[in-house]
């Protein structure tokens, strides 16, 4: 049998069994967000109305951790703010904080962002990484800002974080 005749066969082969595992799948999307409590978040990014640069078009970062050694992965969204808050000529908007959201299991979270002290309120956040810097056992949080400096924050191991940035 010549190559250019397998290839066709096979090629026949792979699109028919494909064809009927594709029609087998059985997935279904629902949108929890709200029902999961991540809902409340707001991202902000520049003036809502009028995006003149680059910045108010950029989306602020995401980082997924377990910043309590649970075993479930937290979320902690990166927020931006508005040009007229970073320059100082207004004060920045109550959403314009990031947020940390406690994983409770069974698609359920619970925004610990002012109690666990990493809001990084009133900068323009671009980004974070975590990892435990300092060997302690408990992941850290570095935030990347746009605007204003960049801040690290040290878990302390009791659902809180400090900000070591100058110390670090």
């Amino acid at each position: 049998m010549s190559s250019i005749k397998l290839i066709f066969i096979a090629t026949l082969v792979l699109a028919f069994a494909s064809k009927a595992y594709v029609n087998d799948l059985r997935f279904h999307f629902a949108d929890v967000t709200d029902s999961s409590g991540i809902g409340t978040y707001q991202h902000l990014s520049g003036n809502p109305r009028d995006k003149r640069y680059i910045l108010e078009v950029m989306s602020g970062g995401v980082a997924i951790f377990d910043y309590d050694n649970d075993g479930l992965p937290d979320v902690y969204m990166v927020n931006g703010s508005t040009l007229d808050a970073v320059r100082g000529k207004a004060k920045p908007p109550q959403n314009a904080k990031s947020r940390l959201f406690h994983n409770l299991g069974k698609a359920k979270f619970e925004d610990v962002t002012d109690r666990a002290g990493v809001a990084n309120f009133g900068q323009w956040g671009m980004g974070a990484c975590a990892a435990d810097y300092d060997n302690d056992g408990f992941t850290d949080l570095f935030v990347t800002n746009a605007f204003g400096r960049n801040v690290l924050y040290h878990n302390n191991g009791n659902g809180t974080f400090t900000d070591v940035t100058s110390k670090a």
